[in-house]
């Protein structure tokens, strides 16, 4: 486990991830590599500790930032994506003002999981980078169930790579 900026990142060390829904039993599942808030290009879970919910995305740049722009979006009021709409829409007992108290509510409001680094060449386009991360989204998304029929957060996953539409 890593602190980073003041929020719970798991699987510094870890190989294997372990996983319970609502509508599934325990799930084991094969961590690849060792991933940091500092790895580029991760799929992650962000789980709502309050609400017991989770939600997998993709970030091109590093966790570290991703979750501190989301945090920033919180307390400014922007609806930008899911997560932050969630913490937005429902009470998490988030302190606003100062700032280390408004880090520490929300760290024990969350806990972020980086379960995969996304491969992509760099002479691909953007494109298939874009691909390639989606299809690996999706993936997670549906090995942990994340979606909102299972009783997650993930409203869809994106049907322009999907080979079965």
């Amino acid at each position: 486990t890593e602190q980073c900026s003041n929020w719970l990142l798991t699987n510094e060390r870890y190989k294997i991830l372990f996983w319970e829904t609502l509508s599934t039993k325990w799930q084991v599942f094969q961590i690849e590599s060792v991933l940091t808030c500092n790895t580029e290009c991760v799929i992650y879970i962000i789980d709502c500790l309050k609400c017991c919910l989770s939600y997998v995305g993709y970030t091109t740049g590093n966790m570290k930032i991703r979750f501190s722009n989301d945090k920033t979006h919180i307390k400014s009021n922007s609806r930008t994506c899911t997560i932050v709409n969630h913490y937005l829409d429902y009470d998490h007992d988030l302190i606003f003002h100062p700032n280390n108290l408004y880090d520490k509510s929300f760290s024990t409001n969350v806990r972020v999981t980086l379960i995969e680094k996304v491969v992509v060449d760099e002479n691909d386009s953007q494109e298939e980078k874009e691909r390639k991360y989606e299809l690996r989204e999706k993936y997670w998304q549906s090995q942990l169930k994340t979606f909102e029929r299972y009783g997650g957060l993930n409203k869809r996953h994106s049907k322009k790579y999907d080979k079965t539409t």
